[in-house]
């Protein structure tokens, strides 16, 4: 909705106080955008290090995170410029690139993060042996995520092209009291069963694998104070939980202002400036930027608290 809901900082008939409101909204936008493509290139450069140094998968899951980040940053920019105003021909046909690219971030965020709360799960409770999430197999299934989202996304979206084309499209215009074509409820209906599909696999995935990790930190502090270990090497569970669920979940929870503005547009409730829409998905990239410091720091914290003293005890702790 990069395009639709445009207000002009001129006026065309809004009153002082909106275009003053406008102009903050678009610097705030702006900032963001900023501090957003800082984060992900400070973090796409240390990943990128790490992953020279040993081919780990989780490494290569944390640098798709940034890399579908920096993507749909760079597709929201210029679908924010080209798009705003409909100052090009073709501002309509960029509006949607700007949908479909955050979706197509959307989904490859979800895969990778679904995928390291696994990961995770693995080098916790399966320590060290009878993994099956080898680096081969993590390339995989970051293609098969990049391949099945470039395919699906605009797929979906088809419908929301033809109705522009048509010149009957309302996603993309400012009057929206058109009756939504057959294409257009067609497309929407296919992406709205998409995202479910989607959300739900990676969810459950995340929330079974993050079960399991805790299930497994819980039995272990139990047997270390049992065998009254020094209380370095007692992982502190609430912590590990509270840093795990907001790695996940902290970029879904940040789609929701996204959603709910698009939610009262759509129901012709108010009309925001495109601004709010990409100070939103701006804000949700940026904090899925904070998912590789997250996911890093916990991998290190059990790596020293808990698998660092099993080294020194002539046995490991069993799961079963």
């Amino acid at each position: 909705m990069a395009n639709a809901k445009n207000m002009s900082y001129h006026g065309n008939g809004t009153n002082l106080y909106e275009c003053y409101a406008a102009a903050v909204i678009a610097v705030v936008a702006w900032n963001i955008l900023f501090i957003g493509l800082i984060a992900n290139f400070v973090l796409f450069y240390l990943v990128l290090k790490k992953l020279a140094s040993g081919r780990r998968s989780d490494k290569l899951h944390l640098l798709n995170i940034i890399v579908a980040n920096l993507f749909s940053l760079f597709g929201s920019l210029l679908g924010e410029i080209l798009a705003r105003g409909n100052i090009i021909p073709s501002a309509q046909t960029y509006c949607l690139f700007y949908h479909q690219v955050n979706f197509i971030s959307l989904f490859n965020n979800l895969t990778s993060m679904a995928a390291l709360c696994y990961i995770l799960y693995e080098n916790i409770v399966k320590f060290p042996a009878n993994r099956l999430f080898s680096f081969s197999l993590s390339l995989k299934v970051t293609a098969a995520s990049w391949i099945l989202s470039l395919v699906l996304v605009p797929a979906c979206i088809s419908g929301f092209f033809v109705a522009e084309k048509e010149g009957v499209g309302r996603i993309c215009k400012t009057n929206i009291d058109q009756t939504p074509t057959f294409e257009e409820s067609a497309s929407f209906f296919s992406l709205i069963v998409l995202v479910t599909i989607w959300i739900s696999v990676c969810a459950t995935i995340s929330r079974i694998s993050l079960t399991g990790v805790a299930s497994k930190l819980k039995q272990h502090r139990k047997q270390t104070q049992e065998l009254r270990i020094h209380n370095n090497s007692i992982v502190k569970v609430v912590s590990f939980n509270k840093q795990a669920y907001v790695m996940v979940f902290s970029y879904s929870i940040c789609w929701i202002p996204f959603g709910i503005a698009a939610a009262l547009t759509a129901a012709n409730v108010i009309l925001f400036h495109s601004c709010v829409y990409f100070a939103c998905l701006v804000g949700a990239h940026a904090s899925a930027a904070s998912t590789p410091l997250i996911y890093l720091t916990i991998d290190k914290r059990f790596r020293v608290k808990c698998c660092s003293n099993q080294k020194a005890r002539p046995r490991q702790i069993s799961v079963n």
